[in-house]
């Protein structure tokens, strides 16, 4: 999934749906993600405010931070990181990341899982059973 504001699905919900995830996905899609035991979405770019392009990459994708809200009416308990967009605008842009979805994270009010790989994770990892 990509929900940075630059790419034509965010501009296309932002501009002519108002806003409604559902005139984007389908409806029954949504239904059926929300439904889910596990929603797993691989988060193809950044939620920050920060950080610069990386140099020579040809694409590169940050979504605002408050894009995150979209995850969760998704239904989306886990999140990947695991590609080659998360560390487009550089570490603080990952770790604005880290901690924006950490919003949805098992310690707070929802359930949203983050896998990634960095030390502050590693220290304390999750599982699921």
């Amino acid at each position: 999934i990509n929900l940075d504001d630059d790419w034509y699905v965010m501009q296309y919900l932002k501009n002519s749906a108002g806003g409604k995830l559902s005139a984007c996905i389908d409806p029954v899609l949504l239904e059926k993600m929300n439904q889910a035991d596990l929603c797993c979405i691989n988060n193809e770019f950044t939620l920050s405010d920060r950080g610069e392009k990386l140099a020579g990459k040809a694409y590169t994708f940050r979504a605002k931070p408050q894009n995150v809200s979209y995850l969760k009416e998704m239904g989306a308990n886990l999140v990947t990181l695991a590609n080659n967009h998360i560390y487009d605008y550089g570490k603080d842009a990952f770790n604005d990341t880290l901690d924006n979805l950490s919003i949805f994270s098992p310690r707070g009010a929802s359930t949203m899982w983050v896998l990634a790989a960095t030390k502050r994770r590693r220290q304390n990892p999750w599982f699921m059973t």
